[in-house]
């Protein structure tokens, strides 16, 4: 058609032995069961060959992956994004994940680097679910642990059961801190556990105006039961305040609009935390030798 695709590649090689056994890979299933939620990457087709799956996906124009967005900003710049254009990719996120566990389908990895931006139309998309899981009720359990341990909360990394809500409402958390300050909150595990910055990050979250800095307290709770639920992000005084602006739209060129903060009102905060708990390789020779006996298998639905 001349539009623009994007092809991942799954060696079956790297695939267990339970996972060879279902129908498609857990990842492809999880993907086509969330095409109808706004956000997620689209997914047009896929091959089974003799030694890979390939996935043929929509490429959205002028896109770069979210963490070389906020990278590149920050080295252009030498500042953090705005609030108001973290909100508004912040928030398209949220609306996105929620969507993933209307459908039963946990994510398990978010961060900057599975989301992709575009800079023409500003809209994101939610890309590899290759960590994810059907979503439920009960726990999930250290042996079923799959993600960036950096972007996880304190029950994840210490190696005890976990629920999916929760975790997902951590790791969006540490999304928007990235976003807002440039840098990730932690460092090391222990400083996860603890909840408490290194000074200089410490310092950075201070400039945060104080309503974003109580949504990312929220979402960095030490305690799971304390966080909030994913729905209730969108109810926070930061995501539905008016921006001070008379121009609403999210200019994500607008660098020198950020937000400057009242720092004095930041003070009954930081009693609280000294900081938040915060090859190209070619395959024509496959596709030439396999393409007449290659599996165009349709969706099926795993069965437990």
């Amino acid at each position: 058609t001349g539009d623009p695709i994007a092809i991942k590649i799954v060696k079956k090689e790297k695939l267990s032995a339970s996972e060879l056994a279902l129908e498609v890979p857990l990842e492809l299933e999880l993907l086509r069961k969330v095409q109808a939620v706004s956000g997620v990457i689209g997914l047009f087709d896929f091959f089974d060959l003799s030694d890979r799956y390939v996935y043929v996906m929509e490429k959205p124009n002028d896109c770069v992956s979210l963490e070389s967005f906020i990278d590149d900003h920050y080295n252009k710049h030498e500042k953090p994004l705005t609030e108001i254009v973290s909100k508004n990719i912040w928030k398209q996120l949220v609306e996105t994940t929620i969507g993933c566990h209307e459908y039963k389908t946990y994510h398990r990895d978010i961060k900057p680097e599975n989301v992709l931006f575009s800079r023409s139309d500003l809209k994101i998309r939610l890309i590899d679910f290759g960590c994810g899981d059907d979503l439920r009720e009960g726990p999930y359990f250290a042996s079923e642990f799959a993600g960036t341990m950096i972007y996880n909360p304190p029950e994840v990394v210490k190696g005890n059961a976990y629920y999916a809500e929760p975790q997902t409402v951590y790791t969006l958390g540490i999304t928007l801190f990235q976003m807002v300050c440039g840098v990730l909150p932690f460092d090391k595990e222990e400083e996860i556990c603890a909840g408490k910055l290194p000074l200089r990050k410490s310092s950075m979250f201070n400039k945060l105006s104080p309503k974003c800095q109580q949504t990312i307290l929220n979402c960095l709770e030490t305690n799971p039961r304390d966080r909030p639920k994913l729905k209730a992000l969108l109810s926070l005084p930061w995501m539905i305040e008016e921006d001070n602006s008379t121009n609403n739209s999210t200019n994500v060129s607008n660098s020198d609009s950020n937000n400057e903060s009242n720092t004095d009102s930041t003070n009954d905060m930081n009693l609280k935390v000294e900081m938040p708990s915060t090859k190209k390789r070619k395959y024509e020779d496959d596709l030439e030798s396999g393409y007449t006996s290659y599996q165009h298998k349709k969706f099926k639905r795993r069965h437990a």
